[in-house]
């Protein structure tokens, strides 16, 4: 399968968004959709952009006000969107996306035709569900981020946000009594925003401005430190989530994302 094109991912539902539409309007589909990354098309379905919940989330970075809400969200897509995007085409080879979201540093590359239309997306999920048989023969501690960065449940959602930015992490566990209580991640603020996009923007300042703890996830699925990076791999399948806190004895010690598995892909991708 890692020797094969990238036709076969676009038997799976890719969306696109327009570029001429609100900022307001991707915050909408990626809330309903469950995507993190929309390709961005121009009328007649070409690829022109990518828009991400990362990108959305660092414009509010910023704010600090009602009034900074609205500057930061009332634009056009293709005002805020990447244009440079890294994309592969239909024809290419799996592993070509793959080296492509390495060098590039990106968790997604849209697949296009020979007339550049958008016919599917190659994303970090879709990696490890391919190489599954190959995430294995580590221990999670060996292969997991050490360096946490964690907030506190009463932290403002908008300084939550901007740590998630300065720190670069689209996730932020929840640390109360050096215990685990939660999980915020880059969706949740944009499924907060998506809740709000009808209302004033002193409304949504209001809500930005609410504990963290009310919008994170609280049951959070965990793997401990001392189990195969494969049972990490088939935790985040089946749970369909990105990523992983890493306990020891009850205690936070680490995370474990799909894009720490690409550190074993290495002696593939170069090939």
């Amino acid at each position: 399968m890692s020797g094969a094109s990238t036709t076969y991912l676009t038997k799976k539902p890719v969306v696109t968004i327009i570029q001429d539409v609100s900022v307001w309007d991707a915050v909408w589909i990626m809330a309903q959709r469950g995507f993190r990354r929309l390709p961005v098309v121009d009328e007649d379905s070409r690829l022109v952009g990518i828009i991400t919940a990362t990108d959305l989330v660092r414009r509010l970075s910023s704010v600090s006000s009602a009034d900074g809400v609205s500057e930061a969200l009332n634009h056009r897509v293709a005002d805020v969107m990447t244009r440079e995007v890294a994309y592969v085409s239909m024809d290419q080879r799996l592993l070509d996306a793959v080296r492509m979201m390495v060098d590039r540093r990106v968790g997604g590359v849209p697949v296009v035709n020979g007339e550049g239309r958008v016919r599917g997306i190659v994303t970090e999920r879709d990696v490890v569900h391919v190489f599954t048989d190959k995430i294995c023969g580590v221990k999670v501690s060996d292969l997991m981020t050490k360096e946490v960065v964690t907030a506190e449940p009463s932290m403002r959602i908008i300084d939550a946000l901007k740590l998630m930015v300065e720190s670069g992490f689209r996730r932020l566990p929840i640390v109360e009594d050096g215990n685990l209580v939660g999980m915020a991640t880059v969706m949740d603020m944009i499924r907060l925003l998506a809740a709000n996009r009808s209302k004033p923007s002193r409304t949504v300042w209001e809500a930005l401005s609410k504990d963290i703890i009310e919008i994170a996830t609280p049951n959070v699925v965990t793997v401990r430190g001392n189990r195969d990076v494969g049972e990490a791999a088939e935790l985040m399948m089946e749970f369909r989530i990105g990523a992983l806190p890493v306990l020891n004895g009850g205690k936070l010690i680490g995370i474990i994302t799909e894009r720490d598995f690409f550190k074993l892909l290495k002696p593939i991708i170069h090939k």
